[in-house]
């Protein structure tokens, strides 16, 4: 149905600019013309071609939140954490099968490039207990080991990796046969449009002059911070592994990813005792010591965006959205606006974590966004920009 809908969207957007074009006579009055821009401004795709790029799409998204990463029960993670690369399975999406994967020769260069078959080889009386790449193997990355027991693992590090790179190969391989195909299409609808390629119409969003200049500046003003915080991070976890060395890993090396704390690099909050010992700070387990609900984690996350001046949910959103995570779906924080009167929804899987109440506040962002231009034309209750949109929530926070 969704496939279906982005065929018939496209097909509208299309006609309709091409309708407006077609009978508006300049000049014309700065929001008209602004309405205009914004709405036939990006790709032009064929119906056919929407459907294809909306089934690639589909088909990545559901590999990337559908996924899990699957260990017989009796392996004992903590006290056999070398087992782990040899008895991982997947269980794909849509899949009720689960799969063997050779994770060591992967990760060692052996298996094939191309190796997207796994081998059903599973005995009948093999029970496993099963992980989503979010939010439970996100967590383990940050050393809260409750997915695998709640054990305190001797060599967290070698969990850590193979958490990376068993996630990365069973969600990268499908979605790497299909991205190929979807940029092809991208690209495609952008030259329709007169674009050379996609990367102009993103570039085209920000609406800068100069956007490499601006990138190149503001890179610049933070490189020193940026470089002086790495060299402190790499210095403090040189000391924690250097009694189990990490490969070439060196106080002027590079950090391995695995180990900074965060499934993909990017976060690096739960290094925090690491770095500050001294310093009382540990708000995780702040979070775990309440009596919070899921529910209670977004009252209070609107508690924050009123105080500030902005308006509390909608009645339709405590009756539609989803805050815990059930053996039905499994998610991707997510926020919807509804183009209804006062419909504005969340999808997250909440657990009681700091992880998770910074999810719940980020997608707030974008709802608290939505909800103030709701008396705008439909047109302008989008983000100024994906990328101002998506700052918001994290700002406050």
């Amino acid at each position: 149905m969704g496939v279906q809908l982005n065929g018939i969207c496209s097909e509208w957007q299309k006609g309709k600019c091409e309708e407006i074009l077609g009978i508006i006579e300049p000049p014309l009055e700065t929001k008209v013309q602004r309405a205009v821009n914004l709405l036939c401004r990006g790709p032009r795709f064929s119906p056919t071609e929407a459907q294809a790029l909306s089934r690639a799409i589909a088909e990545m998204q559901n590999t990337y939140t559908d996924t899990q990463i699957c260990l017989p029960k009796d392996i004992n993670a903590c006290q056999r954490p070398d087992s782990l690369w040899d008895f991982t399975f997947i269980r794909p999406p849509g899949d009720g099968g689960l799969y063997w994967m050779n994770l060591r020769d992967f990760v060692q260069g052996e298996a094939p490039a191309k190796a997207s078959k796994y081998f059903n080889i599973i005995p009948s009386n093999m029970r496993f207990v099963c992980f989503d790449g979010e939010p439970d193997l996100e967590r383990l990355m940050t050393g809260d080991f409750a997915v695998v027991g709640g054990c305190a693992p001797k060599n967290p590090e070698t969990i850590y990796h193979w958490a990376w790179e068993a996630w990365r190969v069973a969600v990268g391989i499908p979605i790497g046969n299909v991205y190929p195909t979807a940029v092809a299409l991208m690209n495609r609808g952008a030259q329709n449009a007169g674009y050379h390629d996609t990367g102009a119409i993103w570039r085209e969003e920000l609406e800068m002059e100069d956007l490499e200049g601006e990138m190149k500046a503001l890179w610049s003003a933070v490189e020193p911070l940026y470089a002086l915080l790495h060299a402190v991070v790499r210095h403090f976890l040189v000391e924690k592994y250097r009694n189990n060395p990490l490969g070439d890993f060196t106080e002027h090396g590079k950090i391995p990813a695995h180990i900074l704390g965060n499934m993909w690099s990017q976060n690096w909050a739960s290094l925090h005792s690491l770095l500050m010992p001294d310093v009382n700070l540990d708000l995780e387990a702040n979070i775990r010591a309440t009596n919070w609900t899921a529910l209670d984690m977004v009252e209070h996350a609107e508690d924050f965006f009123t105080s500030v001046g902005l308006r509390k949910m909608p009645r339709k959103f405590w009756q539609y959205s989803q805050f815990e995570k059930s053996n039905a779906t499994r998610c991707h924080g997510t926020a919807a606006n509804m183009f209804m009167p006062d419909d504005y929804r969340m999808i997250v899987c909440a657990e009681k974590t700091l992880e998770d109440f910074y999810v719940i506040h980020h997608e707030f962002g974008h709802l608290a966004y939505y909800s103030a231009y709701r008396n705008q034309p439909t047109i302008f209750q989008e983000g100024t920009n994906s990328a101002f949109q998506e700052a918001i929530g994290d700002a406050l926070v």
